[in-house]
């Protein structure tokens, strides 16, 4: 995963490589500047902090199973959920096997960065 700071002209910095060794299927940024992670082939949500650590915060047991996609919640009182769709391992499968895809909600530390509606 890489990434490019913005300058104060609003233009792009040079690109650095922020992680190696993360299979990253999708994402969203939260307001600190985290980076919540869907790794599909291995059925987790990782929260990806800007000094760079990282934390699985769901796996299989937690529905994780085939994550694909992740959105924040924009509801009154749903800002720190992060809705997560899987595919139940369908594509790649889990070793306890293929379960229903679903809709996983996981409450999280930190609204979502606001999509710009432009």
């Amino acid at each position: 995963m890489a990434r490019a700071p913005l300058q104060p002209d609003g233009s792009a910095g040079d690109i650095e490589i922020a992680v190696t060794r993360l299979s990253a299927d999708d994402f969203a940024f939260g307001m600190s500047g985290s980076v919540y992670i869907t790794t599909h082939p291995e059925h987790t949500l990782v929260r990806l902090e800007p000094s760079g650590a990282r934390t699985t915060l769901a796996g299989a047991e937690q529905g994780m199973v085939g994550s694909t996609a992740c959105a924040f919640g924009r509801a009154p009182g749903d800002e720190k959920a992060l809705y997560v769709t899987t595919d139940g391992g369908f594509l790649i499968p889990h070793p306890g096997g293929i379960q229903d895809a679903k809709l996983v909600r996981v409450e999280v530390s930190e609204a979502g960065l606001p999509l710009n509606s432009s």
